[in-house]
Order: structure tokens, then C-alpha cells, then sequence
């Protein structure tokens, strides 16, 4: 019991030196900062552990971080990447997006997660495409790295099969995509 109650405190300390320097993560919502108590202490425990593990990463990291969002109004963990993350740079509702991504599909014909409805769907909200980036050694940026292509600005970001958001300091998205390779990009005109 008494080494609990230390690993709690541990935790507890931890928890407030990432609290005290105002980082932001959507996982912390879920803690409770009161002491733990009866038979499910230790599971509750290893859970706050595993999120301390995941902020040490954060803290640790080089590029651009990761925020674990998802703005579908059901909650569900759906292939709805295109409208999630058009949504998120765009500063437009779900469910509008949603809307103007059927009314292409109904359209064209195409399914609607199809790359020539979804770069329609992008054109319709102003965005503009760039080209696959490079390195000067001809390797291929990861999407954590698009923060240097775009001085902070953001952007839709394609890699294999996904669209995900950057929404200039972040990649936001239901799972962290980071280590994949950019495909496309694409910049909403001013």
C-alpha cells in the first residue's frame, strides 16, 4: 500500500509539472486528481502511467506534435478522414462539409472517399495543391516534418490512403500518422 501511495504521488507530481507548464493534452482530460482508492487503484494507476509515458514522448519530441481529435458528432472511429480534416483547417462545421462531400459524390458518381472527389471537395473550400516535397537528397518528407514546408500555416495533409489535418502545430487526427510519408499537400488560399 505504501508503495502505491508513492507511485501516486509520483504521478501526482509528474501530472502537475506538466499541468504547471500549461501543455495541453487531450488524454489528460480523462484523470481524476484525487487519490485512488478500493480494488481498482492499480489498474487505474497503470492507466495514468501509460499517459505519463505519452506526454514524456510529447515533451520529447522534434517537429510537429500530435492531438487526438475527433470531430465526428456520433463519436465513431470511421473512414470520415476527408471530412475531419477539411473540417478542421477550414474552421467548418462536420456536418457542412459532410453535406458538400455527398452532394459530389451524388454528383459524379465516384465513392466519396474516391481522390477525385476529395481534391474536388478541397477546391470547393479554397484549398490549393502542392506537389509531393523533397529533400535535397531526393527523400521524401514524413508527415511530422510539414511544419517546414509551411511556416506554421495550416494545412490538409494526404499520405497513403488518408488525409489527416496540421493545423499549425499539430498534427490533429485520430491516430498519430507521423512517421508516414507526405504524399500530397494542400494550402487554403487567403
Amino acid at each position: 500500500a505504501i508503495a502505491s501511495v508513492h507511485r501516486y504521488a509520483m504521478l501526482r507530481f509528474t501530472l502537475r509539472f506538466i499541468v504547471d507548464f500549461k501543455i495541453m493534452l487531450p488524454l489528460w482530460k480523462t484523470i481524476d486528481y484525487t487519490m485512488y482508492s478500493g480494488h481498482n487503484a492499480r489498474k487505474e494507476l497503470d492507466i495514468m502511467e501509460i499517459k505519463i509515458g505519452y506526454a514524456s514522448r510529447y515533451l520529447n519530441r522534434k517537429g510537429c506534435g500530435f492531438s487526438l481529435v475527433n470531430l465526428n458528432p456520433k463519436g465513431k472511429k470511421t473512414s470520415d478522414c476527408v471530412i475531419r480534416a477539411i473540417a478542421l483547417v477550414s474552421g467548418k462545421k462536420y456536418e457542412e462539409v459532410r453535406d458538400d462531400a455527398y452532394a459530389i459524390y451524388c454528383k459524379t458518381g465516384y465513392a466519396m472517399s474516391d481522390k477525385k472527389n476529395e481534391e474536388r471537395l478541397l477546391e470547393k473550400y479554397g484549398f490549393v495543391k502542392m506537389k509531393q516535397p523533397r529533400k535535397a537528397d531526393n527523400t521524401k518528407y514524413l508527415v511530422g516534418e510539414i511544419w517546414k514546408l509551411t511556416d506554421g500555416r495550416p494545412c490538409v495533409v494526404s499520405c497513403a490512403h488518408h488525409l489527416t489535418a496540421y493545423n499549425g502545430n499539430d498534427i490533429v487526427d485520430l491516430w498519430d500518422c507521423r512517421n508516414k510519408t507526405i504524399g500530397n499537400y494542400y494550402i487554403k488560399e487567403k
